[in-house]
């Protein structure tokens, strides 16, 4: 119980230390894009997970009389801020393959997955006192893991895929064979690819090995209870990671109104998903 009391305790302060050092690059976001439906997005899954770790400690320490009411307000948190977070990247897949219908569905789909198996977590968890003044989690099975498996295996595909489509732009450009083993860093790439590309890197590279931790407790010999609670750093670090890729991009964006292709226009403007289309 204290080593899980740590953790979320830990996660809410870096969460809220992270949003607060970032304050002014969010206000300036919302001054570039506007009221549009990304920015919303964006701050769905920015302010959620923050609400979720200040939810879960309070789960964990405070006295709380209606335990199932708070456990449905937490989990339904939990799920639309994961989902936010998850269709940042999906905004990402369908602006690399300038808004392909099949890309779109196949991807929207997969996406979908994400609060469908979630929301089977929280609707097979009841919450209870049990003899305690906090509030007692039981009968979630092997959900949770089976969630972030699920945002594991998207989260891979969606790396995979625009990282493959922003490679082969490049190559279509006619980069020189000998420099090919260069393209995985970007080089030689418009501004907006590079970012796209590198973004996703530091976005991947950083959260997937949080995320199989957390799914992999459910094989760890230790209590239910502490099982529950291990994927909690795998959320908070996949929401922070997100917002910060897309927040680059975002702040960057006055870099690619020069010299860009109608290629780049039609990422850049799927991306951010504004009113108007770029002429």
């Amino acid at each position: 119980m204290a080593t899980v009391g740590y953790i979320q305790t830990a996660m809410f302060t870096v969460s809220a230390w992270d949003f607060l050092i970032c304050l002014a690059e969010e206000l300036k976001v919302a001054g570039i894009l506007g009221f549009c439906p990304s920015i919303v997005i964006y701050y769905v899954s920015r302010i959620g997970i923050l609400l979720l770790m200040a939810a879960e400690l309070l789960m964990q320490f405070a006295s709380i009389a209606h335990c199932e009411v708070f456990w449905h307000i937490t989990s339904a948190t939990s799920t639309i801020s994961s989902a936010a977070t998850s269709f940042l990247f999906f905004l990402r897949v369908r602006a690399v393959y300038e808004k392909s219908l099949s890309v779109t569905i196949a991807f929207a789909i997969f996406w979908l997955a994400i609060p469908v198996t979630c929301s089977l977590w929280n609707i097979s968890v009841q919450a209870s006192h049990m003899g305690s003044a906090q509030c007692i989690l039981s009968g979630f099975g092997s959900f949770p893991s089976m969630c972030l498996w699920v945002k594991a295996a998207y989260d891979t595909s969606v790396f995979a895929a625009i990282t493959w489509r922003i490679i082969s732009y490049a190559v279509a450009d006619r980069v020189p064979r000998s420099q090919r083993w260069r393209l995985i860093r970007g080089a030689g790439m418009s501004q907006i690819c590079r970012d796209l590309l590198r973004g996703g890197q530091q976005f991947y590279f950083v959260t997937i090995g949080t995320t199989l931790m957390g799914a992999s407790a459910v094989f760890l010999p230790v209590d239910s209870h502490n099982r529950l609670w291990l994927p909690l750093p795998g959320k908070a670090i996949e929401g922070i990671m997100a917002c910060r890729v897309f927040r680059k991009l975002v702040l960057s964006s006055d870099e690619y109104q020069e010299g860009r292709s109608h290629r780049d226009s039609i990422m850049l403007t799927t991306v951010f998903v504004p009113d108007v289309e770029p002429t």
